[in-house]
């Protein structure tokens, strides 16, 4: 069956009737360029109004940073609404530059908080709202 497929496989995929999806963005794969391991924590943002994407993320619960897809690593400092009870959640968060990998001017991120206490929106470095 391998043998089949790989000759007929082959030959379909070369075709002319097969339908390309030229509109795909390959800039999603997993490309071992991502600076966050296996044992960290990652909330990705999008935003359906820009065409690019990020994330945030930490190892340790105490230092966060963000990264988008230009390979920018910003700094994070959290403004806990209670620094006692995380799960009450964020106003924002300061965006800084304090390791020079971050290719934004430090500015502060504002958030939107889902009743259980976890960001569902914040503010980007340009205003605009990006969705975790």
């Amino acid at each position: 069956m391998l043998e089949y497929c790989q000759l007929s496989c082959q030959d379909y995929l070369w075709s002319s009737d097969y339908d390309y999806d030229y509109d795909y963005d390959y800039d999603y794969y997993y490309d071992d360029s991502y600076p966050w391991t296996s044992n960290s924590l990652v909330q990705y943002l999008v935003n359906s109004e820009i065409d690019g994407y990020a994330a945030i993320y930490t190892a340790d619960m105490v230092s966060w940073y963000l990264w988008d897809e230009s390979g920018s690593i910003c700094n994070l400092d959290l403004d806990w609404i209670d620094p006692e009870d995380p799960g009450q959640g964020i106003y924002g968060m300061d965006v800084t530059n304090d390791d020079g990998t971050c290719y934004y001017d430090e500015f502060y991120s504002t958030a939107t908080n889902g009743d259980d206490g976890s960001p569902e929106t914040i503010t980007g470095p340009w205003g605009n709202e990006w969705t975790l």
